[in-house]
């Protein structure tokens, strides 16, 4: 029974256009020749419609657990036909088909301050109201002023503390890995949504910045943002990577958390470098499987991909 993978080379078809006849996403069929995701039926079904076959005759390499050192070995084992997909099973990451508009999910990052108030005018010795005198007290009384009461003090608070722009706590890295110089951080798309599904291997955030207040990506603001990493951490660097284009991964060992960042126009720092958050690791880009400059934002710990939502805290800088 023939497999996928040999079926598609017996046509000297790529991965994209076996994807784009059967309307399956590349980075799936990817998986399921090397073993990463079982052949569902209707991957099956769609597939099948393109070899002339029937969905039982398909055949997909048995599913198992790879190590991300198995997936090394399967690298240096593999020719340049399969390079491309194999680094896209180590990488864990993808890119959308198609940038989508949701409502903004950030808080606004230049914030109007309000005018200072004018000074109060200062009175000079001809503009202060003449002291008025004192009416003389009734001979009965005593003449005997007693002294003025002191207003009560409220004692002085203290500021409050500001929370930190990027720290590590329970849940992950909390930090906005984006820097808009003018409007918001918008999500284009959500973690599991769309070409983030399976979440457990594709789940991710794509992030862009609304520059006009529309709730809307703006490629021309987004295209070239500063990226930066959200926690401390040893950075990993691949270049031309499928599909995440230019693509650093961040490790902090110590904690065991790490982040990707994909689709990276510029790099700026060097493979093994370590660095703290806040640090700028590159630009933002549309470089590998895109269709337009966006940064693809992914949250991992002990090897399981976590859902970054509610760690984005994008506020003014």
């Amino acid at each position: 029974m023939p497999d996928i993978r040999s079926l598609r080379l017996s046509r000297s078809m790529t991965l994209v256009e076996l994807a784009l006849a059967a309307a399956v996403p590349a980075r799936t069929i990817c998986a399921i020749e090397h073993g990463l995701l079982d052949l569902d039926p209707d991957c099956a079904a769609r597939l099948a419609s393109v070899f002339g076959l029937v969905p039982d005759q398909l055949h997909a390499t048995e599913h198992r657990p790879i190590t991300v050192r198995g997936r090394l070995a399967m690298l240096r084992r593999a020719g340049p036909s399969v390079a491309v997909a194999l680094i896209s099973s180590l990488l864990l990451i993808r890119s959308p088909l198609a940038n989508r508009r949701p409502a903004a999910v950030a808080a606004r990052v230049a914030l109007p301050t309000a005018p200072a108030p004018a000074p109060s005018p200062r009175l000079t010795p001809t503009d202060a109201p003449a002291r008025q005198a004192l009416p003389p007290l009734p001979p009965h009384e005593s003449s005997t002023l007693a002294p003025p009461t002191a207003p009560p003090t409220t004692p002085p608070t203290a500021p409050p503390t500001p929370t930190p722009a990027f720290r590590i706590e329970a849940d992950g890295p909390h930090g906005c890995p984006l820097v808009a110089q003018t409007g918001r951080i918008v999500v284009t798309q959500g973690y599991g949504e769309g070409t983030h599904a399976p979440a457990a291997i594709w789940g991710a955030l794509d992030l862009a910045i609304d520059s006009d207040d529309d709730g809307y990506a703006d490629p021309a603001a987004t295209d070239g943002a500063t990226i930066v990493a959200t926690h401390d951490g040893v950075a990993r660097v691949y270049f031309d990577s499928w599909p995440g284009g230019n693509f650093v991964l961040l490790e902090d060992a110590q904690t065991g958390w790490s982040t990707g960042y994909a689709h990276m126009s510029s790099i700026a720092v060097a493979d093994g470098q370590a660095v703290t958050a806040g640090t700028p690791l590159g630009t933002v880009g549309s470089t590998g499987l895109a269709t337009g400059p966006h940064l693809h934002y992914e949250v991992r710990r002990g090897g399981m991909n976590l859902d970054p939502s509610g760690l984005i805290e994008c506020a003014a800088r």
